[in-house]
């Protein structure tokens, strides 16, 4: 099933209300739309520098798509997720981390969910 232009403007909005609501201001973030394995509907890459780039498929397998708006929801929630995470990810990924790194990264994501 083809991701059309309104959709992946539906997908960027839903990122962008994830985004706000979890503090990701200081991030600089960037939409692609690509064509992806046929059984990835998006995925996102992201650095130390805050910088990250969610890809949307191009199309989709018919067998994942029963309420195409409600799964573009979930893979935004989702892929914004993954940037919430990211410093505490790239740091545990680290070859050398200081345990300052570990704290910091810890408490990004605590004071996020702080506010729930």
């Amino acid at each position: 099933m083809e991701i059309t232009n309104e959709d992946f403007l539906f997908f960027q909005s839903e990122c962008k209300y994830w985004i706000e609501k979890w503090g990701l201001k200081n991030w600089k973030i960037y939409f692609r739309q690509i064509q992806l394995s046929r059984n990835t509907i998006a995925e996102s890459n992201r650095n130390l520098d805050y910088v990250a780039t969610i890809f949307l498929t191009l199309d989709m397998k018919e067998s994942v798509v029963d309420d195409k708006p409600i799964l573009l929801k979930e893979t935004a929630k989702h892929e914004t997720l993954h940037i919430l995470l990211a410093r505490l990810v790239l740091n545990a990924q680290a070859r050398y981390v200081s345990e300052d790194d570990i704290f910091e990264s810890e408490h990004e994501v605590i004071r996020v969910l702080e506010k729930e």
